[in-house]
């Protein structure tokens, strides 16, 4: 197998699928010189504990090809009048949510919801109104409509998870900016082997971030069953030690808030300039100094006094989240914590927050407390 870095030459000898431990999966990433991290039996990107089907199931869903086709399914139908068969496409905004099409070709009247006839009044009326439609919240539609609805829910679970596993990527750009800091900082007062731990610390620190983003997966193909609750009980608990050995190697102080502010909004203004132009090219330079700027000024450094200080409750936490991690892990592999199916579990509507402890629908622009602390600002 090759490593999946551009970069990088190196070739590894591919792992065997059979491998086992006491009957139950293993481990098989390898790590490559240049630090990149990837399968030893299907050769893409870190993917265990979730198997390699699914994992390249994954990269197929977020391909071009595949986007295209989805939105194919989600934007455009055919008139449903059986004398006409004319493609159309929906383009719907944040403010029109009208149900009621008219086909140009042959002035049909149809819903775009269940796919028959659109009549609102009058005796021979079945629809109640233009922006509700009682035929898909009871289930009487066709396969065509059962199909794009199925596809519109796995896009909503598509994008949550992946947004999430973007935000995973900032924090390892952040947590990199910030040791390559306190690598300088410590280097010129001559202290390496006395704040050796708080290397070590945001390193377990990177390489739970990067678990934490492999885990958004895992949850997308995991089964709606009991295992769920108990799946979803360990999320809240590795949240709660990994924000905790966060909170302690990283400071952002009130004033640094204008500064985040501030590039954003430059960086909105140089992308939308960017936009008008159609420069693809410019476009990702932009995109990119844009996360590395967020990054730098996220990563805060603290005293090296206030780390020293804290020194004991640092290396416990860090073991805390290493242990954690390592235990989470063995039993996602293990199937005790959740079962992995070969596609998103179409009962599975809702994502769960463990910050406000609920449910939320696929498809929120944001959760309940995400929202209220957004008011509070």
């Amino acid at each position: 197998l090759k490593c999946p870095n551009a970069q990088c030459p190196r070739w590894w000898k591919k792992k065997n699928s059979e491998a086992e431990s006491d009957g139950k999966q293993i481990n098989t990433t390898i790590t490559c010189d240049c630090k990149t991290s990837f399968c030893g039996l299907c050769g893409l990107r870190e993917h265990d504990p979730l198997p390699c089907a699914n994992a390249a199931d994954w990269v197929k869903r977020g391909s071009e090809d595949t986007q295209t086709r989805l939105w194919r399914e989600l934007n455009t139908a055919t008139c449903p009048n059986p004398k006409c068969g004319v493609a159309i496409e929906r383009y719907v905004t944040n403010e029109d949510h009208c149900l009621h099409m008219i086909c140009s070709q042959c002035k049909y009247h149809w819903c775009w919801a269940c796919r028959k006839r659109f009549k609102v009044g009058g005796p021979d009326a079945n629809h109640e109104n233009y922006y509700k439609c009682r035929y898909l919240q009871e289930g009487s539609v066709g396969e065509d409509v059962k199909k794009r609805e199925r596809i519109l829910r796995e896009s909503q679970m598509l994008k949550f998870y992946k947004e999430r596993m973007k935000e995973c990527d900032e924090d390892v750009r952040q947590l990199t900016l910030l040791t390559q800091q306190l690598e300088e900082k410590i280097t010129d007062e001559g202290k390496e082997e006395e704040f050796e731990f708080l290397l070590e610390a945001i390193a377990e620190l990177i390489t739970a971030t990067r678990r934490k983003k492999i885990l958004n997966p895992v949850a997308f193909y995991s089964a709606h069953d009991g295992k769920m609750k108990l799946f979803e009980f360990q999320l809240k608990f590795m949240n709660d030690h990994y924000e905790k050995l966060l909170a302690m190697l990283t400071a952002q102080p009130s004033t640094q808030k204008l500064d985040l502010h501030k590039i954003k909004l430059d960086q909105q203004a140089l992308l939308r300039q960017a936009m008008q132009s159609k420069d693809k090219n410019l476009i990702k330079q932009i995109l990119q100094r844009a996360r590395e700027e967020m990054a730098k000024a996220r990563a805060v450094m603290r005293p090296l006094g206030y780390y020293k200080e804290r020194e004991n409750d640092i290396k416990k936490a860090t073991r805390s989240v290493s242990d954690f991690f390592f235990n989470l892990f063995q039993m996602v592999r293990a199937g005790d914590l959740v079962t992995i199916l070969g596609a998103p579990d179409p009962n599975n509507k809702s994502w769960f927050c463990p910050n406000c402890q609920r449910s939320n629908t696929f498809g929120e622009s944001v959760c309940e407390c995400a929202w209220t602390s957004v008011k509070k600002k």
